[in-house]
């Protein structure tokens, strides 16, 4: 079982590599080079580079997912840890299930409030924080809860 989990462990990893260095490739490398380029050159560069970078990116999205939902079973429930008998539902867990699932939920109405119309700041800023946000407040319940 531990070799199993291992293997799965790798293969997450060597995934979410390609899924995140193709992202990488798409915002940094391919953006200011498809500015670059003048007509003609786009129309031999793209149908080329394009079909095949999203292939791969795409792909590598998958099987990351994949790969991380097989080690969340063999770790959590073929390992019993999910199921320990000495084990609560604090209220850590459940505001990080509620976070998870419904936070965008309250995100929306919030913003769609009047508290959207006290303070408005520019779009952009408005996901970038709702992700790192979200983000942060998973990890630190997570490792909260990883602590009990």
């Amino acid at each position: 079982m531990d070799a199993l989990e291992a293997i799965f462990r790798w293969m997450h990893v060597f995934a979410g590599i390609a899924w995140i260095g193709h992202l990488y490739f798409f915002n940094w490398v391919n953006g200011p080079l498809q500015a670059k380029l003048d007509g003609p050159t786009k129309k031999l560069v793209v149908p080329e580079l394009m079909p095949r970078a999203l292939y791969w990116f795409r792909w590598g999205a998958a099987y990351t997912w994949f790969t991380g939902i097989l080690l969340i079973g063999m770790v959590y429930y073929m390992g019993q840890q999910a199921f320990a008998t000495d084990a609560t539902w604090s209220a850590g867990a459940v505001i990080m299930i509620v976070v998870t699932f419904l936070g965008f939920l309250i995100y929306d109405a919030l913003w769609k409030s009047g508290l959207a119309i006290t303070f408005a700041p520019a779009p952009s800023f408005r996901s970038s924080f709702l992700r790192s946000s979200l983000r942060c407040t998973s990890m630190w319940l997570t490792s909260a809860i990883a602590e009990r």
